[in-house]
């Protein structure tokens, strides 16, 4: 009895796309379902536009499929495609310059008692706007993607100790923004 797509390492998934056009496509769309949602939500929460965090996804999936080659040795899948978001995220906040906002410049007053969940999410995502991009950057990959001091800095190509200080300056940060709505609730 044949394997399923899903029983598939990722290292084997991509060498089915490199060896048998047969199952190229169905290959590819396993890769894809095992990573296009922490994709997206990578690109969203870097890039903090809908419709860009899905240009940028979009161009995330297509440069991986162009980039799949014979001579290359993949060991880590999740962490290539991540690296592709990433630069095509950085990529994208280059190209669009949006416009710079003062944390003096948003209402922390909250009179409101019943703010829901979603507002408080919103909120969160607002605070990660007010990050410069590093700190912003290297949050995310801590809070959501679950990896240490050790990998961020891998993964950005910066020292330890630099993302350690962006972590605890972005967490400073979010924590006065955020201040406000926890001391009224």
């Amino acid at each position: 009895m044949a394997k399923k797509y899903s029983e598939y390492s990722d290292i084997e998934l991509y060498n089915l796309i490199l060896e048998n056009k047969s199952s190229k496509e169905l290959a590819f769309a396993e890769l894809y379902n095992r990573y296009s949602r922490k994709i997206y939500f990578y690109c969203f929460r870097i890039i903090g536009n809908q419709q860009q965090a899905e240009d940028a996804f979009q161009e995330t999936f297509l440069n991986f499929l162009q980039s799949i080659n014979p001579d290359r040795v993949m060991t880590n899948i999740g962490g290539f495609i991540l690296r592709i978001a990433r630069n095509i995220c950085h990529k994208h906040i280059r190209d669009t310059k949006k416009p710079i906002v003062s944390i003096n410049d948003i209402d922390l007053s909250f009179n409101d008692e019943s703010l829901e969940k979603k507002e408080l999410a919103s909120m969160v995502v607002a605070s990660l706007e007010l990050l410069s991009e590093e700190q912003r950057e290297s949050l995310i990959l801590q809070v959501y993607y679950d990896m240490s001091y050790a990998e961020i800095a891998e993964f950005l190509g910066v020292p330890v100790s630099t993302v350690r200080n962006w972590i605890v300056r972005s967490k400073r940060k979010v924590s006065k923004i955020l201040a406000p709505y926890f001391e009224r609730t």
